[in-house]
């Protein structure tokens, strides 16, 4: 990212406000009504003016706030993906992203869904033809990676070819009518070995084509990367502003600072 563009002041929760892209995939605690209780209100625009001290405000109605199954994945492998999509659902959630289906086939945990009025946001899979079939079963609009790696190297040519790849396979999704993402951890925010101005993220936006591949920013390891003890190296909002429609899903998780460390919260 080029260090001469100004640091935008957005904050964290301001992102979040920004992006008119779809649900995050959260896991937030009990302060949410259960699902008995009262229904998810009606998705609205972001208030760019809304009061982002609340818990949950108008820059993030609950109904844009989903599970991310790897969070209880112990659970589902003892108790089964049922018994915990259906506490999920009690406690009000209604966006489901999978890390895996507990055993489960992709049909009985849409029927699952289905009978809890539960919605599919994406998967963490592969880049695989099962995968995708998978997310066709599961009727996702989105299948995703869990990590990207410098698996061919640090320099630019190196990221171009990852590039490539995920072309490749973000046009085999769309298809079938699916979109693929990549979620995102420090491998992204590392600087270009042979252009220290532009980090890895920047060359993968740069080449990937913005209708086959996607981004799913986790805000916990974007600003776990940039903080130093300067401040930020960069502002991950930086990112997301030009082009909201490449963030179509966040995971949100906080962290806190311990002296010169941060630890995930």
């Amino acid at each position: 990212m080029d260090a001469s563009r100004p640091i935008p002041t957005l904050s964290r929760r301001g992102m979040l406000g920004a992006s008119t892209s779809a649900a995050a995939a959260v896991a937030l605690g009990g302060g949410r009504a259960r699902a008995n209780e009262v229904d998810p209100p009606e998705c609205v625009e972001p208030d760019p003016d809304a009061n982002l001290t609340d818990d949950v405000g108008t820059n993030l109605p609950p109904s844009r706030i989903g599970v991310q199954t790897y969070s209880v994945n112990d659970q589902i492998s003892s108790l089964g993906l049922g018994p915990v999509l259906t506490a999920l659902a009690e406690i009000g959630y209604r966006g489901v992203e999978f890390a895996g289906l507990g055993g489960a086939t992709a049909d009985e945990a849409r029927t699952m869904l289905d009978d809890l009025g539960m919605h599919p946001v994406g998967q963490h899979a592969g880049m695989d033809n099962t995968s995708l079939q998978t997310a066709v079963a599961l009727g996702l609009p989105h299948t995703g990676i869990s990590l990207i790696t410098n698996i061919h190297g640090a320099h630019t040519e190196a990221w171009k070819q990852t590039a490539e790849e995920f072309n490749t396979f973000g046009a085999q999704c769309a298809a079938e009518g699916v979109k693929f993402y990549v979620h995102m951890h420090p491998e992204p925010y590392t600087p270009v070995l042979d252009s220290p101005g532009n980090l890895a993220l920047d060359v993968l936006l740069a080449h990937t084509d913005p209708e086959l591949v996607f981004f799913e920013m986790d805000l916990y390891w974007a600003y776990f990367t940039a903080m130093s003890a300067q401040g930020l190296l960069f502002d991950p909002v930086d990112f997301v502003l030009p082009a909201p429609e490449r963030f179509p899903i966040f995971h949100v998780k906080d962290g806190r600072a311990l002296a010169n460390e941060q630890v995930a919260g």
